[in-house]
């Protein structure tokens, strides 16, 4: 920073901290013409500047003239600026301990006036305490660099040479650079201690001693203050003063000046903080004393407690819940967490870890703390073998929030359903937490009511409601809220606006309107947030955005590697299910179904279940059937189709059960479920795929006008929204026909339907064949006449004729030569030998 071209620096730092070292080193290196003067050897203004004159008229013999005439100029301060202007080359005035002076005003006044007069002259000032030249009007005087503690720490590199030089060894240089944070002071202090230790000693029980004796060397009104300012990590006047009842200016220059307190700028002022060694050794002094009581009866501990409300009430006015938690906590103060929480600490709950010292706490120890209920419930959750627990948690605040909801102010009631809907969430049961999730809405939408009380945690509020509402399958009630949100996002911290960002476009996606998704996906990337964060829960929905959008360009590398940006976290994401649709989606794409069968499955098995959740089946149900389907395997995709949870849209139900009949043959149903599906109300992604299968279905029938005005539609369809990847679910044969239809009438946009494959076969059975079927069809492999069959089976030839009209009705066949081939291709003939085995 001295290499700044600044007119005036100020370098601040207590004895031994470098300083004048630094400064000293700097002028070497820079080789300008320079004059340095010390408080050693000018004690007052007078001297001062006599010495400066001085140290000139050595640079520039034209001073001489002043150095005569110093001691009696009625005007001090105009002989100077009048010599210094004569100056034409730059040069450099130090002033090591300008704080040191009796008459320090005067003197910054002086330099500042030099400054003032002369361009060529630049001034570097040591001090040990703040000084009038770091005050904010000097600031706006003169351009001005402030050099403080924190950048006269050590390097790495520096500490090693100061052990080397002074034990000889730099040994365990980096451990004690940690355990000194850098500060020269320290440093020295425990390189002397290390010097007289015993032999088996540890470092730290060195650093301990060492600080344990600086410490028996301060003050006893001094130490004092030092023990009940201690509590805090950092802290301003205003709360020293209020911790220790005494007048703190003195006690915080003094300590400064002595290197055991360093302070720092922050945009609410100056705050203090012990280094962390002499920290944990004043708190080790507090809790040691614990059970004593003062002279007024007061015990240690109990004063502990009343120092830890104070400093988390201050910590949470500063806007730092997670600190301010920590902090009640100590206090052993329940409601008081509560509090914080309540006011701008809910948002920690998507947050694993920032709360560890919660842990000890049993759900009988938060029945009234549904708030602290939550977060231990989250924090269980995130560990697989605390599922038990989380869900005991979860009851927990499911019971307080109702408990408390009766008393309790509208903002209060809003946080207090919004906790009811999230815990119902994720313990697995949305659809229960929909009445809460629907009271927390009513109220963070109504703009008459008061809801300052909740901070800045109201637009993380509706965002997380509105993913319950999601969950429970009712994403037309979550988009005022994530509205809300978008129309003021200056309101947001960056995670909420985040998630608020990842759930629009997730909606977006579902309804198939892919360039909006697009765009809200390039919006959130625009918001500076860290990438752990990014590829964490808040991030994790745009991840899935993402891989929707890449899949529906056929880039299934892209789509995993959005996958794969989560896998730390995978099994702590409520979300879950979703990835695993993903990746269950881009086997299909590549043909491969049976795999993505397999990781559905291995879901449930992850958590040791034989089955899926109903949120699991809400997301994967569909899914299920098309890899059913493109396996082949016509009954199972229809027994997954009878078991669809009601959480499922009916109308991709109904889509589903089209396909079904489209590739079983039964093409009256299909054109049944599909009657009211392509009109203006459907959305998008399942009007566009009702459009593709009646226009397949209608090309089958011979019935091209139909076909080519369905096709017309879902063109138009896919050209406004980006949709494309299912035309892979018609049939290839359907597929050809459709795009010769749509290339022989120009229709624009038919390259979409140009595709490198289907994933579905053209026809499935209908239903599994039954043990004698499956005999029968086996005798058939076998024989070619019905005389034969009946032989084989030793049954009438009329039972046989019978049980054929029977099998071929079930194949969607004519006669024995179709049925061999169906059966064939779906690996009938193979199953039929195994039974007759």
């Amino acid at each position: 920073m001295l290499n700044q071209p600044a007119a005036l620096t100020v370098v601040r730092g207590p004895v031994g901290s470098g300083k004048t070292t630094l400064v000293s080193d700097w002028i070497t290196v820079q080789a300008k013409p320079s004059v340095w003067i010390s408080a050693e050897t000018a004690g007052t203004r007078h001297l001062l500047w006599k010495a400066a004159i001085a140290g000139l008229t050595c640079l520039d013999p034209r001073f001489s003239v002043l150095q005569d005439t110093l001691e009696s100029v009625a005007d001090l301060r105009s002989a100077l600026t009048e010599a210094v202007s004569l100056l034409l080359e730059p040069v450099v005035l130090v002033i090591d301990d300008v704080d040191q002076y009796d008459d320090d005003p005067e003197v910054a006044e002086d330099l500042l006036a030099l400054i003032d007069s002369c361009p060529q002259l630049r001034i570097v000032v040591t001090a040990r305490h703040r000084g009038y030249l770091e005050g904010g009007l000097v600031g706006s005087r003169v351009e001005r660099t402030v050099i403080t503690p924190s950048y006269l720490r050590l390097t790495v590199t520096e500490s090693t040479q100061i052990l080397q030089q002074g034990l000889g060894s730099g040994t365990n240089a980096a451990k004690l650079h940690a355990l000194c944070e850098g500060s020269p002071l320290l440093l020295r202090a425990v390189m002397v201690g290390l010097q007289s230790s015993e032999p088996g000693e540890s470092i730290e029980d060195v650093a301990e001693a060492v600080v344990r004796d600086l410490l028996r060397g301060v003050p006893a009104e001094r130490r004092a203050f030092m023990l009940s300012t201690c509590v805090p990590e950092e802290f301003d006047a205003t709360l020293a003063g209020s911790l220790s009842g005494m007048n703190p200016q003195p006690h915080l220059e003094a300590l400064e000046a002595a290197g055991l307190l360093t302070a720092s700028n922050s945009p609410q002022g100056t705050l203090w903080r012990y280094h962390t060694m002499i920290r944990q050794s004043l708190l080790d002094s507090r809790r040691e004393s614990a059970t004593i009581p003062d002279d007024q009866g007061r015990y240690a501990a109990d004063v502990l407690h009343q120092a830890h409300r104070e400093t988390a009430r201050w910590y949470q006015q500063r806007g730092k819940p997670e600190v301010a938690v920590n902090h009640a906590l100590a206090a052993e103060d329940l409601q008081l967490v509560s509090s914080v929480l309540l006011r701008n600490g809910l948002r920690l709950i998507s947050q694993p870890g920032a709360l560890e010292r919660l842990k000890p706490l049993a759900p009988k120890d938060v029945a009234r703390y549904p708030l602290i209920a939550l977060i231990l419930g989250v924090g269980c959750y995130a560990r697989r073998s605390r599922r038990i627990k989380a869900g005991e948690y979860f009851l927990t605040a499911i019971a307080g929030a109702k408990l408390l909801t009766p008393r309790a102010s509208h903002a209060e009631k809003a946080a207090l359903a919004t906790v009811e809907a999230l815990a119902f969430r994720l313990a697995g049961h949305a659809v229960q937490g929909v009445p809460a999730a629907r009271r927390a809405l009513k109220l963070l939408l109504n703009p008459e009511v008061d809801l300052s009380p909740l901070g800045d945690q109201v637009g993380w509020m509706r965002v997380q409601n509105a993913l319950t509402l999601i969950r429970a399958a009712h994403p037309r009630e979550a988009w005022p809220a994530l509205q809300e949100n978008l129309a003021f996002p200056e309101t947001l911290t960056l995670s909420s606006q985040l998630q608020t960002l990842g759930a629009v476009a997730m909606l977006q996606a579902f309804d198939g309107d892919l360039h909006a998704a697009e765009d809200t996906v390039a919006e959130a990337q625009k918001t500076e947030v860290p990438t752990d964060v990014r590829n964490g829960y808040v991030g994790a929905l745009l991840h899935f955005v993402s891989g929707i959008l890449a899949l529906e360009k056929l880039d299934i590398q892209s789509a995993r590697a959005h996958v794969q940006a989560l896998a730390p976290h995978m099994e702590t994401i409520e979300f879950r299910p979703y990835f695993v649709a993903l990746e269950a989606s881009a086997d299909l794409v590549m043909g491969n179904p049976a795999q993505g069968l397999q990781r559905i499955s291995r879901l449930s098995r992850s958590h040791g279940r034989e089955k899926l959740t109903g949120f699991e089946r809400q997301v994967l149900g569909p899914l299920q059937v098309l890899l059913y389907l493109a396996e082949g395997q016509g009954a199972a995709a229809e027994q997954v189709l009878h078991q669809l949870p009601r959480t499922v849209n009916p109308q991709l139900a109904r889509l589903l059960r089209a396909l079904h009949c489209h590739l079983t043959g039964d093409y009256e149903q299909v054109t049944a479920l599909l009657t009211d599906l392509t009109g203006g109300t459907t959305p998008p992604r399942l009007s566009f795929f009702a459009h593709l299968l009646t226009a397949a279905v209608a090309l089958r029938q011979a019935e091209k006008s139909s076909a080519l005005h369905h096709l017309q539609h879902m063109l138009a369809i896919s050209a406004e929204t980006g949709l494309r990847i299912q035309v892979l679910l018609v049939p290839a044969g359907d597929l050809c026909g459709l795009l010769d239809l749509a290339r022989k009438h120009r229709l624009p946009g038919a390259e979409v339907l140009d595709t490198a494959r289907s994933v579905i076969p053209d026809s499935v059975l209908p239903g599994q064949l039954t043990e004698r079927e499956r005999v029968v069809l086996s005798s058939l492999a076998h024989h070619s006449s019905v005389a034969e069959i009946a032989e084989d089976l030793v049954v009438s030839r009329n039972t046989v004729k019978s049980q054929l009209r029977t099998l071929y009705r079930k194949l969607g066949v004519a006669g024995r030569e179709e049925a061999l081939a169906v059966a064939a291709a779906h690996g009938l003939l193979e199953t039929a030998s195994q039974g007759d085995a």
